[in-house]
C-alpha cells in the first residue's frame, strides 16, 4: 500500500541520477577531444569506441548505482552525452551506435 519503506531498485537510482552522469560524460567528451586529436580519416565508431571504453571505467569507479549496470546503459550515458556537446549530430551518432553494440565490451 505505501511504498515509504521500498527499497529502490538499481534501475530506479541510475535513473535519479542519469541526467548528471550525461553532463559530467558531455564534459570529459569534450575535454577527451580535446586532449586527443584524431586524425580525418578516423572513423566515428572508433573515437567513440575509445572514449566509452574510459567512460565505463570511470563511471563504475565513481558512482556506485552503475557498479552492476548492464553496458548498454553505460553506452546509453555515453551517446547522450555526446549529443548534448554538440560535437556531433544524432544522426552522425545512429550510424556509430549501430555498429558499437558489439564492440561496446572487448
Amino acid at each position: 500500500m505505501f511504498n515509504f519503506f521500498k527499497k529502490k531498485s538499481a534501475s530506479d537510482a541510475v535513473i535519479e541520477i542519469f541526467d548528471e552522469l550525461v553532463s559530467v560524460c558531455s564534459i570529459k567528451w569534450i575535454e577527451f577531444n580535446d586532449k586527443f586529436k584524431f586524425k580525418d580519416s578516423a572513423q566515428l565508431k572508433e573515437i567513440v569506441s575509445s572514449f566509452l571504453m574510459i567512460a565505463d571505467t570511470a563511471l563504475r569507479k565513481n558512482y556506485k548505482q552503475l557498479e552492476g549496470a548492464p553496458d548498454e546503459v553505460i553506452m546509453l550515458i555515453v551517446i547522450n552525452a555526446i549529443i548534448e556537446s554538440g560535437t556531433h549530430t544524432a544522426e552522425e551518432l545512429d550510424l556509430a551506435y549501430a555498429d558499437l553494440t558489439s564492440i561496446a565490451k572487448p
